[in-house]
């Protein structure tokens, strides 16, 4: 059985490596630690719709993460890269042909949120959100 949680964030992963990010993109939780800059795709929540369609509405956060030295219009560079990436009207098309055992129907952007600073960490985050719509095995 596929698991659309892990099709999901590799179909990301590789959709926003072959972008211009210049930067490290990850899945889900992480044991690696973790050196800025990077984009960290992880999908939150699958609800199966219809039942028994093994077709999901997914919900998936992506962290981009940037050190404070890099400076925040380094940050805002990457985060625009990233909503370009994700604003794209290939999104779909582009996750299908990166995801192994997956095909997505359609997606869109959830939510954006404010860039934060941590003081302790040194670090600029901006967490985004995107909605899939797609299925864990190729249909293609």
């Amino acid at each position: 059985m596929s698991d659309i949680f892990t099709n999901t964030e590799n179909a990301l992963k590789l959709v926003f490596g072959a972008g211009t990010l210049a930067t490290n993109v990850y899945t889900g939780i992480s044991a690696e630690t973790l050196l800025p800059p990077y984009v960290v795709c992880s999908c939150n929540r699958a609800d199966e719709h219809p039942p028994y369609s093994n077709n999901y509405n997914t919900e998936v956060e992506i962290f981009v993460v940037s050190a404070a030295d890099d400076g925040l219009g380094a940050h805002q560079t990457r985060v625009g890269a990233v909503r370009s990436i994700m604003g794209s009207g290939t999104i779909a098309a582009d996750l299908t042909s990166y995801g192994t055992d997956y095909h997505a129907f359609g997606a869109h952007t959830l939510r954006l949120s404010p860039t934060v600073f941590d003081a302790d960490e040194r670090l600029w985050s901006t967490t985004l959100g995107l909605s899939i719509y797609s299925c864990a095995k190729d249909i293609s």
